[in-house]
């Protein structure tokens, strides 16, 4: 179960539960003495937090992009076509691979890296080298997938509050902000997991292959 764990104290009512003490707690979740308020019968119950099952979330993506790599595409990853389906085994789902190219060409050879380019995706969590004209590779993937976690996990992200009415202004306004924002502060109060896999997905080269498994 997840919910803000951190928050929760015994004398707290959860549901049909009263939590009557902490028995023990770890890095992502804690578990507690609770008691059914309708049968009186006591019982232990694990809550994980929001952070937890929003990383367990992010791995299944990785692991899905892993699973489709390898036959020689990049696919493009916006927010709104990822969709979490509380009531179906808590995954997620990619879905529309529309935008979806192959980043290998018939040869077998990484395609080559060009420039004014047209871009592509969703402003919120386009990459800053898409964003700049620079044709996508798998290293754009994962900056986008970054900002979507990041974002998942904050439910906002600095440049989302641009002028929607200007277009042009409103890409060169996301755009600065992007470059501006320290990391550091974008991934602030969030673990370090979320800070690191930025940093990676900011540094890769155009034709490096993303280590898709720890």
């Amino acid at each position: 179960m997840a919910t803000n764990v951190h928050r929760i104290r015994p004398g707290d009512r959860i549901g049909n539960y009263l939590v009557l003490d902490v028995i023990g707690e770890g890095s992502y979740g804690r578990v507690f003495h609770v008691q059914d308020k309708r049968s009186h019968e006591e019982f232990a119950l694990k809550f994980e937090t929001k952070n937890r099952s929003l990383l367990q979330h992010e791995s299944q993506v990785i692991n899905e992009i892993h699973r489709i790599a390898p036959g020689g595409f990049a696919p493009e990853i916006p927010a709104a076509k990822i969709v979490h389906i509380e009531n179906v085994l808590r995954k997620i789902f990619i879905v529309d691979f529309g935008l979806s190219r192959k980043y290998l060409d018939k040869n077998g050879q990484h395609v080559p890296l060009l420039y004014r380019q047209g871009t592509r995706g969703t402003l919120a969590y386009m990459s800053i080298n898409t964003q700049q004209g620079i044709s996508m590779s798998r290293r754009d993937d994962i900056e986008s997938l970054s900002y979507v976690a990041i974002f998942l996990a904050k439910g906002s992200l600095p440049w989302s509050q641009v002028n929607l009415q200007d277009k042009a202004k409103m890409y060169q306004d996301a755009l600065f902000l992007k470059k501006r924002v320290n990391q550091y502060e974008l991934c602030r109060e969030l673990p370090p997991v979320f800070l690191e896999f930025l940093k990676y997905a900011r540094q890769m080269k155009f034709a490096q292959q993303s280590e898709y498994t720890p």
